[in-house]
């Protein structure tokens, strides 16, 4: 679990800019991230 989270906290930005540049809107580039870390999960 603690590889898991160290993963999340290096990508998550960069995720989260990503995101945003696709859907415009902060609480979609947040859900887009989020959905993309369950995945991985």
């Amino acid at each position: 679990m603690e590889e898991f989270a160290n993963l999340v906290d290096q990508y998550y930005q960069a995720l989260y800019r990503f995101g945003f540049s696709l859907a415009k809107d902060p609480d979609r580039a947040s859900d887009l991230v989020q959905q993309t870390f369950v995945i991985w999960a």
